[in-house]
């Protein structure tokens, strides 16, 4: 009878007067050990950077922590907070909700997070392992970095790195493809929870690339002159993938790429997304062939071949 009870959904459950059971983060209670090289920094948000907000009402408040966090409720439990890390490689910055609370114990070297609830609301359960998750991701980018590899498959696919200043395309070719890695800033991008209202965002475009923001592509065409050379400061990632013209990819300076071979591509640097986000969309631009596996892939990716037209 007892295993039947404990089979059934938690409706059952309260129909015969259990008590649910709500199941805690287990991401979230687990401290964050921080090395001896990084510092940690945790301050409230000056409020001439939130932007006005209207408290909410008692009703709207019981309804807000059933459902996920909204971008208007970032400073709806107080003074929402900025954790600074900052390491040997570098230095990021966190925001973080008002409903979730940072501690920092220097004793111990430790970060705890804790939200108001316990991790007894829908709201609670989203924001304490988020908020545990990327403030670890923080303190190891800048204490080790996050790296990812490519790799190219197909008969002449090559890539070099070269500084944007001087690089350029193939000799006899009249018109460059630029594909810059876009960016926005935190509170320009609709897929954080910014502290600030949102601007004019176009997807297919991008913005400038941040650490700590969202990112896409802007895609430029423009005759080979000299006065449409870039002078940037950050390399540039030349590639051979199977078109008549050669791509170039201009990366920001707060990532590092590498071409330890024709045929790999590295991708380094502290944010955890920022490096992701760029292997992604440099994989985007030839993508492996479902019949012949041809393209841009991750290093020891499987690609699933279709089978082709039998004769």
């Amino acid at each position: 009878m007892l295993v039947g009870l404990l089979a059934r959904p938690r409706r059952a459950a309260l129909s015969v007067g259990l008590a649910p059971v709500r199941c805690m983060s287990r991401v979230g209670k687990v401290p964050i050990k921080v090395p001896a090289s990084v510092t940690i920094k945790v301050d409230p948000i000056p409020e001439s950077e939130l932007p006005p907000f209207r408290q909410y009402s008692k009703k709207r408040l019981k309804y807000a922590l059933r459902n996920r966090p909204a971008r208007d409720g970032f400073q709806v439990f107080g003074q929402p907070h900025r954790v600074t890390v900052e390491g040997p490689l570098g230095e990021l910055s966190v925001p973080v909700h008002s409903f979730c609370r940072v501690e920092h114990h220097a004793e111990s070297q430790q970060l705890h997070v804790t939200p108001q609830c316990g991790g007894e609301t829908k709201m609670g359960k989203t924001l304490w392992g988020t908020t545990r998750g990327y403030l670890a991701n923080a303190v190891k980018g800048v204490s080790q970095g996050f790296r990812k590899e490519l790799e190219l498959k197909g008969v002449g696919f090559k890539a070099r790195v070269e500084p944007q200043a001087t690089a350029a395309v193939p000799a006899g070719e009249q018109r460059a493809v630029t594909f810059r890695l876009g960016t926005e800033k935190y509170a320009q991008s609709p897929y954080h929870k910014q502290p600030s209202a949102p601007t004019s965002y176009d997807p297919q475009r991008g913005g400038v690339l941040h650490a700590g923001g969202g990112g896409g592509f802007q895609r430029f065409r423009h005759p080979l002159t000299p006065a449409s050379a870039s002078t940037a400061d950050g390399d540039a990632l030349m590639l051979r993938i199977g078109f008549c013209h050669e791509v170039r990819v201009d990366f920001p300076t707060h990532l590092k790429v590498s071409s330890p071979s024709p045929t790999q591509i590295t991708i380094f640097g502290i944010d955890k997304q920022q490096v992701g986000l760029a292997a992604q969309r440099v994989r985007l631009l030839r993508k492996p062939d479902p019949y012949k596996g041809k393209g841009i892939r991750y290093a020891g990716e499987v690609v699933k071949l279709k089978v082709g037209k039998r004769k």
